[in-house]
């Protein structure tokens, strides 16, 4: 006898292989700090939908405007129910983050988290900083990205990309400072891929769907 299957289940077998991807483990977002005598605190952070669209200033001559546009559609275009949209503002006092040129200062203190890469050509930090409880993130966050060696490179351009979409992982929520441990991923501590990779986009999704031990504060 010929086995019939109603037209219902093969359709609803084709939807679950749609909707349902098999997801690639994430890798590590968070960042643990010493909270005294009581142990290891955890620090997570993502933007709240009151926050979006993420405020971003980098200067209009800077070569860094290319290179920061590229990341913003990468990670939007990751987070497919917009747990992330970011855009480019012209006043820099109005900016959740802000982005230049330049070497990233020295002398970070307790109450702020720096997140760095060192891509081949060019070098990226992120720094954040934070209240002394540990559960507020004080705006704006800032991005620092600038050439190893000379910025006429060939492949300063490039790595521009590749280290722009680093720094704004970060920014987005990826706060661990061991970053991924795959030279695959973008989030990887020496980056060298430009793109997101599946995994990059895994972390990202589980980021936009925690609740936070982190919230900004300082919008102006």
């Amino acid at each position: 006898m010929r086995r019939i299957i109603p037209v219902a289940v093969l359709l609803g077998a084709a939807c679950s292989d749609l909707i349902s991807p098999t997801r690639v483990p994430p890798y590590e977002y968070r960042q643990f700090v010493s909270s005294g005598a009581s142990g290891i605190d955890t620090l997570t952070f993502r933007w709240p939908r009151s926050f979006l669209p993420v405020r971003i200033w980098v200067a209009d001559n800077e070569p860094l405007r290319q290179p920061i546009l590229t990341a913003i559609s990468r990670w939007q275009g990751a987070l497919l129910f917009g747990e992330f949209r970011a855009e480019l503002v012209s006043d820099s006092s109005r900016a959740d983050v802000i982005v230049r040129n330049v070497p990233a200062p020295g002398g970070i203190g307790l109450s702020r988290i720096r997140l760095d890469a060192l891509a081949p050509e060019c070098i990226g930090a992120t720094d954040i900083r934070t209240d002394g409880t540990l559960t507020q993130v004080i705006l704006p966050m800032r991005v620092y990205i600038w050439p190893r060696f000379s910025p006429q490179n060939p492949n300063i351009t490039t790595c521009y990309e590749i280290t722009a979409t680093h720094e704004l992982g970060h920014v987005l929520g990826i706060i661990s400072p061991n970053h991924s441990p795959d030279p695959g991923d973008v989030m990887f501590s020496n980056p060298v891929f430009n793109g997101l990779s599946d995994r990059d986009i895994s972390t990202a999704e589980v980021v936009s769907h925690i609740t936070p031990t982190l919230t900004p504060t300082g919008r102006r």
